[in-house]
């Protein structure tokens, strides 16, 4: 079955290359960590993405087709695997947890600036996505590990300007491949760039009852990004907050800040700086079996990046997770603790 399904985009492919039309490009993220102070720590909490200590894994492989058939359509399909689609699809069907990305869309009009596409999407939310080809630093800070990774649904796209381009959203819900959803919730991403800024203001908005939470009501989300870079730094910087309605209780809302900066050491190597603050004492978002007090702390990060060839990246990080208060989340020899110290070694290859 799977031979077969390889030929035939084999044939697909040798038939639309020759018009331009089929566009092939990927990577594959391979990384090995451990908790210096818990060596036999098989797992990081809280993270879906290379959460796996102690043994050599693939956080993810990705191969992205893009078929452009003509100037007003296009076709998205992008099939993945690794431990991060392992953690982050758990809750999908298994026929569906190898999407990244699958959606069609057209444009109209005369400027050709105006998208609508149906599908699964990869996220718009803060800077960094699955694909950690794509970050300045690594790891993924915790912003974009509670927000939406994938969204289902429409999207529709215009560039308003040079400048701006506005999307707008109709989903199924928070992070949800399945049309398990009977009314829709609704998202914004407005981006502006100019010169060596960008600005990124999204926002969203929808009933998130479900049979896991069926206390859930109304949750609104918006959060604003910003990034800068020259020829010798680069900056991003991300703040959001969440409120999500209980029944029979007060909104309960939770947010995040952080800040990263990297420095360009030579043409080939980086050092990257990351502080972050992730405030959730009620568990909205971390909700883990384990954490029955909620988790408000720091992480501060620290990675050098190497890269020996154009699609080759080699990466180092240290990073500390610091509870502000004791928490069933972090243990060491057996007993909890407010620290988790994490070490990364990262090998990257793109295409």
């Amino acid at each position: 079955m799977r031979l077969s399904f390889l030929i035939l985009l084999s044939f697909i492919y040798l038939h639309v290359n020759a018009q331009k039309k089929l566009h092939i490009s990927g990577g594959i993220d391979v990384y090995y960590a451990i908790n210096p102070l818990d060596v036999n720590q098989s797992q990081a909490p809280i993270y879906v993405s290379s959460n796996q200590l102690n043994s050599l894994a693939i956080n993810l492989g990705l191969i992205e087709f893009k078929y452009l058939p003509s100037k007003r359509f296009r076709v998205q399909f992008s099939p993945a695997f690794g431990t991060y689609m392992q953690a982050n699809y758990s809750s999908e069907k298994k026929y569906l947890r190898w999407i990244y990305e699958s959606y069609a869309g057209f444009t109209f009009g005369r400027r050709k600036s105006n998208w609508i596409d149906a599908g699964v999407f990869s996220s718009p939310y803060t800077f960094e996505t699955p694909k950690s080809w794509d970050h300045l630093m690594y790891t993924r800070a915790l912003a974009p590990e509670f927000v939406p990774y994938y969204i289902t649904g429409l999207r529709y796209q215009n560039e308003l300007t040079k400048e701006l381009k506005l999307s707008l959203f109709l989903m199924n819900g928070w992070q949800k491949i399945g049309l398990n959803k009977q009314i829709p919730s609704f998202g914004t991403q407005l981006e502006f760039k100019k010169n060596q800024n960008y600005l990124n203001w999204t926002t969203y908005s929808g009933n998130e009852s479900s049979v896991q939470h069926p206390e859930f009501g109304l949750r609104f989300f918006s959060e604003l990004s910003w990034a800068f870079e020259n020829k010798s730094i680069k900056t991003q910087a991300c703040i959001y907050s969440g409120w999500q309605s209980i029944q029979n209780k007060s909104a309960q809302n939770w947010w995040q800040i952080n800040g990263l900066i990297d420095f360009k050491l030579s043409p080939k190597s980086d050092l990257v700086i990351r502080q972050e603050y992730f405030h959730d004492p009620n568990k909205i978002q971390i909700q883990t079996s384990l954490n029955s007090l909620g988790f408000s702390g720091s992480v501060t990060s620290i990675g050098y990046s190497f890269k020996p060839t154009s699609n080759m990246l080699l990466r180092f990080e240290e990073k500390n997770l610091i509870a502000g208060k004791e928490t069933d989340l972090f243990f060491r020899n057996g007993l909890q603790t407010i620290w988790l110290p994490l070490l990364f070694a990262n090998l990257t290859i793109v295409f």
